[in-house]
Order: C-alpha cells, then structure tokens, then sequence
C-alpha cells in the first residue's frame, strides 16, 4: 500500500512483479547483502530450525535465503499481489527448495491470529505501508505481526527511511536517484520510478518508526543494516 491509499497490488502488477529482480538491485543499493546479514542474523537468534512469518514475500527472496542449508525451517508466505505469489512459487520452484511453505494473497488479517511463529520478517514492505490507524496502515500490519509471534521471537525488517521535513530531504533523493542511474536503470525509467517513489511511498523518520515498534509491542529495534535509505534492523516481540 501508498501514502496515497492505493492498495500495493497497484504497485505490483504482473509488468512490474516481472522485472522486479533486475529493478529491486537498481533502487536497493546492497539488496544481496542485505538478505544474507538478515539470514545470518536468524542463524544468531535461532538457529537452523523455526515456524517463519514471511510478510509481503514478494518474488520470494527471503525463502530462497532463509531456506539455505536449513530444511527444518518452514514458513508461512503472504502477498497482497497474485502476481508476486506467483513469482515466489515459481522460484521456490526453480530452487528446488523443499521446505514446507504454505502460500497466501492477501494481507497480515488472512494470517490466522492464533497461529504464533518463531521468527518473521518484513523486508522492503513498509515504507509502501500508509501511516494511520486504519486496517491499510503500518501500525495495523506491525500489530498484526506482533500478534502472531511468539515472546521473544525475532522480526528483521527493512525499510526505506527518510525525513521529508528535513533540509537534506532532496539531496538524499538526489543520491538515490544517482544510484539508480549508475546501476544502468533507463533514464526514463529512472524519472518515472523516482516520482512514484517520492508521491507514493509513506517515508517516515526514525523516531517515528521507533514509535510504532513500541505502539506494536516490540522491543528498540537494532540497526544491523545501512546503504543510503535503506536501513535493516532487528527487534523482538515483547
């Protein structure tokens, strides 16, 4: 979902949910390495084995990652998109991953509530979130996490963070937009992409993102992660 209150299946149409892979690397800087410090940071907290909340699964790189050399882990994998569902499958497919992952289009409230997992993560899905109280908002969805986790369990999230109220607000959108540009994106595509970034994504500061964690019943999150924007940390159900 976007600040501007169309649902992220809008964002991620079966065009958009197709050159995704190649994309993603262009807007993220370290996207890769960002998934394997997330997997090594569940390896830290525990272990090999876990029932996995995978929220907005995308085209599934968390499971390809998180499924590495662990098949005891199993995963439960939800996507308000078709089209990303079908993509995850596809490459979960492809991998030969053989863990048990049971798929659903739809949001945190087709996750039944009395289902509690080990672990979850929430990677690049948050900043797309709106921030209010309503059933589309960040506060609904982190609830929702919280709610089905057990105490203690980890989340590793990572999100898109920028103040726009700050003086450097534009130079930071200016790097970024570099960044995409360097990575060999289209020019055109670059202009297209950084106007939905800045009129669609719901940026929101720090303090306020530590503010929600703790409204969620989460712990301070711990920042293990940083290219630019683009920030990962971890935190636990209180």
């Amino acid at each position: 979902m976007t600040s501007d209150d169309k649902p992220a299946t809008n964002l991620f149409d079966q065009k958009r949910a197709t050159s995704y892979e190649d994309r993603v690397r262009q807007v993220v800087p370290g996207y890769d390495a960002l998934h394997d410090l997330s997997l090594l940071m569940f390896n830290r907290e525990i272990g090999n084995a876990g029932h996995f909340l995978i929220a907005g699964c995308g085209s599934g790189s968390e499971l390809s990652s998180l499924s590495r050399q662990s098949p005891n882990r199993t995963f439960n994998a939800f996507d308000p998109s078709s089209d990303m569902i079908n993509m995850a499958r596809a490459r979960v497919e492809t991998e030969n991953i053989s863990n048990s992952i049971d798929f659903r289009t739809g949001t945190i409230d087709d996750i039944l509530s009395n289902q509690k997992f080990d672990a979850a993560t929430l990677i690049l899905v948050l900043h797309f979130i709106v921030d209010d109280e309503s059933t589309k908002g960040k506060s609904h969805l982190l609830r929702g996490i919280s709610d089905r986790l057990k105490p203690g369990a980890p989340l590793v999230f990572a999100e898109a963070l920028a103040d726009r109220a700050t003086p450097r607000f534009d130079s930071d959108m200016n790097l970024w937009r570099q960044h995409m540009l360097l990575k060999g994106m289209d020019p055109t595509d670059e202009a297209k992409g950084f106007k939905r970034i800045v009129s669609q994504m719901a940026l929101i500061s720090e303090n306020r993102l530590n503010e929600l964690l703790k409204q969620s019943g989460f712990t301070p999150a711990q920042n293990f992660y940083r290219a630019h924007t683009i920030h990962g940390w971890i935190t636990r159900k209180v």
